[in-house]
């Protein structure tokens, strides 16, 4: 798998302007358009700030422009990984999905975190998603990942 950006970057804010705490102030919202893969695929949606070292993944949430009713034939499960920093780790850190799981347009769905909540990463790692499709699903929308200093990391 190359390192190939899938996903427009729509905005990284730091709410510095928060005078609650250090951990609050590095707080960092990422978002992407997510685009319809038209089958399964693994992308990079993007890399880890070099600074500080540590991260944790807070949440991680999609809304979709569009609805569908997932059954047994059609439906999707997203997943995003740990792609480490070379781009082709798989470590689960969240996942949402499934053959029962419904989505409505427009409805904002969270994703649910893996065994670590948060997920500690480390800085200057790729973070993908994985695109799980059975049948046809045409979907777009938009994800969020909120990223928060904290610890050193996964190693």
């Amino acid at each position: 798998m190359g390192i190939r950006p899938a996903f427009r970057h729509h905005s990284s804010n730091e709410l510095g302007a928060f005078d609650m705490n250090e951990r609050l102030q590095g707080l960092k919202v990422v978002s992407f358009d997510v685009k319809d893969q038209a089958g399964d695929d693994t992308v990079i949606m993007f890399k880890v700030p070099g600074e500080p070292a540590g991260w944790e993944i807070t949440e991680a949430s999609i809304t979709l422009h569009s609805g569908f009713s997932a059954d047994g034939s059609n439906h999707i499960t997203l997943t995003i990984a740990d792609a480490g920093s070379d781009g082709t780790g798989t470590t689960l850190i969240a996942s949402r999905g499934g053959a029962s799981v419904a989505w409505a347009a427009d409805g904002v769905y969270e994703f649910t975190m893996g065994s670590s909540d948060p997920y500690p990463i480390d800085a200057d790692d790729w973070v993908a998603l994985k695109w799980d499709e059975t049948g046809t699903v045409a979907a777009t929308g938009t994800l969020g990942v909120v990223l928060a200093p904290g610890q050193r990391g996964t190693t």
